[in-house]
């Protein structure tokens, strides 16, 4: 934390000797809640910083941690911006379960094209995938699994909405009755869709 103080003031000295050109950004030290908030108030009370620059996640914390709480609580009633600087994803669950996805149908000898975590434009964009010789794709994907159920709600909407898609689901699936729930705002046609995809599932 020694050493954060130490840039911290480096910064504020070099920033507060040309105002007129430079303003400072300082660092927080994320390991800590909250030392980051007491560390936040000295920088703006004493150094005069402006702002702060941190990276998206500290030991394995993502920043929806609620030991951050704090320096979000702080920064709001300070008035000042947090600039982030992305540094990869913390090993989780999802994760994970992605790889431990693509072990299973290695295991199986499927007969279609398959691969695990990639960026969604790498996966639809040939150009893109020449980046990656290692990717196991010969061209676009045509299936797109989401790590998560709020990553698929968004990307399906952003879809709908901007390329004027039609959107079949979200789909209940493993169910002992034939059930769909029908999204609040539904038009006619998915009704009919859902309503279709249930008529399926009771004829079997």
């Amino acid at each position: 934390f020694k050493a954060i103080e130490t840039i911290n003031n480096k910064l504020s000295e070099t920033a507060n000797n040309r105002k007129d050109r430079f303003v400072a950004l300082g660092t927080l030290p994320m390991q800590n809640g909250d030392i980051a908030v007491k560390e936040m108030e000295r920088c703006v009370n004493e150094l005069d910083m402006r702002g702060f620059q941190i990276i998206t996640f500290q030991d394995g914390k993502e920043l929806s941690h609620p030991s951050y709480d704090g320096i979000w609580e702080t920064a709001t009633k300070l008035d000042i911006p947090i600039f982030l600087h992305p540094n990869g994803y913390p090993e989780g669950e999802r994760s994970t379960f992605m790889r431990e996805a693509v072990d299973i149908l290695d295991k199986r000898n499927t007969n279609f094209e398959y691969d695990g975590e990639m960026a969604a434009d790498v996966a639809l964009n040939p150009k893109a995938m020449e980046l990656y010789p290692f990717c196991r794709l010969s061209g676009p994907a045509n299936v797109l699994i989401m790590p998560a159920i709020h990553s698929a709600s968004i990307s399906t909407k952003l879809l709908q909405e901007l390329g004027g898609s039609n959107l079949v689901g979200p789909m209940l699936v493993g169910l002992s009755k034939p059930i769909q729930i029908i999204p609040t705002g539904s038009r006619v046609s998915e009704i009919i869709n859902l309503a279709a995809i249930a008529a399926c599932d009771l004829g079997r």
